[in-house]
């Protein structure tokens, strides 16, 4: 019998750790219909896995971290390449050339139960690709100042069932320009300590780019400012729920942006300014459909407010009696 890989873990096996291992010139004796591409680690679990060094560091002084080669399988849509390495990760994307003459997608996929943890001197992931897809199944990005970064006019940028957790400065600066866009669908952000969790914002004009979340949760998170901050771009929210945070908004729209909310739900959120929600003067709430709201407090007053709008100086209600999500 011949195996799948220079080493194989079966499907009943765990592959506890993948780290600094490095392999050269290995090669299959024989093919496999499930895996004809893969020489370094073969999980049936998971797919293909790297070694993620690009030297051999055994028996030798520590030497320091070198970049990796982007491995040219990721960018395949049928490859079962999975990362568990956030460096390895980030040069495979950031090397990625943009093609200005087809929309293909490309996807990277984080390994599955896999915590991808930032350490001190982790920068953060910067997208500036459009069709850049990034998706795991119950996977972390965990710690660092800024987790990702959203940079120029990329479209169709996707993230779906990554967990956002412990952010420090934030978890996602969408600092794109007007047209560019990304959506999460199934995502978390949780026990983040930043200023802002999410931030739209565009530093050379008053219009930012667009974020759309579907099914997202927002949960037990610390931001001075809002969980999302959209200034001047169209944010569009839908099946998802923010509970347990500690926020000035869950939400805060700043001229001239757009919110559009529809089956969400926000629970037990303290905030500081004006709503649970803010819509400040000169933006605009496209839509305020079967949301529901319960216990949430604002800071100073006694009478709590949905959605504030500057433009007046009113509280629109929420208008569900239960939670609708289907993040709930």
């Amino acid at each position: 019998m011949f195996y799948d890989a220079t080493v194989t873990v079966d499907e009943t096996s765990v592959l506890q750790f993948n780290f600094e291992n490095y392999g050269n010139n290995n090669f299959q004796l024989v093919t496999s219909e499930i895996n004809s591409t893969c020489t370094d680690i073969f999980w049936e679990s998971n797919g293909c896995l790297l070694f993620d060094a690009a030297s051999c560091a055994a028996f030798s002084p520590i030497q320091p971290p070198t970049v990796l080669p982007a491995p040219t399988s990721s960018t395949s849509p049928t490859s079962n390449l999975c990362y568990s390495n956030w460096t390895s990760l980030q040069v495979a994307i950031q090397s990625s050339p943009e093609d200005s003459e087809s929309n293909a997608v490309k996807s990277y996929t984080i390994c599955p139960n896999f915590v991808l943890q930032l350490g001190t001197n982790d920068t953060e992931l910067v997208i500036t690709r459009s069709n850049t897809h990034i998706s795991c199944n119950n996977c972390t990005i965990s710690g660092g100042e800024i987790q990702i970064s959203i940079q120029m006019s990329p479209i169709n940028v996707e993230f779906r069932g990554i967990t956002f957790s412990g952010a420090q400065s934030g978890s996602v600066m969408a600092f794109g320009k007007n047209e560019a866009s990304a959506l999460f669908v199934n995502c978390t952000f949780e026990a983040g300590n930043a200023p802002v969790i999410v931030n739209m914002y565009y530093q050379f004009g008053p219009q930012s780019m667009s974020l759309t979340f579907v099914g997202c949760k927002f949960l037990r998170n610390s931001a001075f400012t809002a969980l999302i901050q959209n200034q001047g771009g169209s944010l569009v929210v839908k099946d998802s729920v923010m509970n347990n945070n500690e926020a000035g908004n869950t939400i805060f729209v700043s001229d001239p942006g757009s919110l559009s909310l529809t089956r969400s739900c926000f629970e037990e959120n303290s905030s500081v300014r004006l709503g649970t929600i803010q819509v400040f003067n000169g933006t605009t709430l496209l839509a305020n459909s079967d949301n529901y709201g319960q216990y949430n407090s604002i800071a100073f007053s006694s009478t709590p407010c949905d959605i504030f709008l500057g433009v007046n100086n009113s509280c629109v209600v929420f208008d569900s009696l239960k939670c609708l999500a289907s993040a709930n």
